[in-house]
């Protein structure tokens, strides 16, 4: 069925889709998307081993980073389901975004972040996962809980002096629980 459906594909496609490729990313765009594809292209390969560096992992990702414009919110995902990959949606961004002179290389750096948080593993996690996939991945599920995930990306994204811990609108719900006498749980 797989095959079927990628035998029909170029028949029912309505858009062109691009393919670019770097040391280690293969970038997926469409026409719409071509100048945020090409602001990925040019900063991907060093961001990723600026992250490696950081978080010693060794960078032997092939990552697929798909860029669309086929939905209304700016925003990205990376997921290892299947395997690992992120999704940028190009569109236009809203106002939770003001804090970032980059906007197409910060969620891409956001989400590049997890991909390289989650994938610090050990030698024979990273065997394992060479067999069973990157979705067979302990640490993802059990070691970094969701609030752990976010908390590394936040601060990458905030080192640059940018970012949510240095906006002033996002910080003022914490500020404002603080003198409440309502701070926050660690979750949060």
């Amino acid at each position: 069925i797989v095959v079927l459906f990628a035998a029909l594909n170029p028949l029912t496609a309505k858009e062109k889709v691009f393919h670019a490729e770097t040391r280690y990313f293969d970038i997926i765009f469409d026409e719409k998307s071509k100048s945020s594809a090409e602001e990925i292209f040019n900063c991907a390969d060093d961001l990723l081993l600026e992250l490696c560096s950081q978080y010693k992992v060794e960078p032997d990702f092939r990552i697929p980073v798909v860029v669309t414009s086929k939905t209304e919110n700016f925003n990205a995902y990376f997921t290892n389901f299947n395997y690992n990959h992120i999704v940028v949606y190009d569109t236009v961004p809203d106002e939770d975004f003001i804090e970032f002179s980059n906007n197409t290389k910060s969620v891409f750096l956001h989400e590049l972040t997890h991909l390289v948080s989650t994938n610090a593993r050990n030698g024979f996690w990273r065997t394992a996962g060479k067999y069973f996939g990157d979705t067979y991945n302990p640490g993802f599920y059990l070691v970094m809980p969701s609030f752990f995930k976010e908390g590394a990306t936040v601060n990458q994204e905030s080192q640059t002096g940018q970012g949510r811990l240095n906006d002033g609108f996002f910080l003022h719900n914490i500020k404002q629980a603080k003198i409440n006498g309502k701070f926050p749980g660690y979750t949060d």
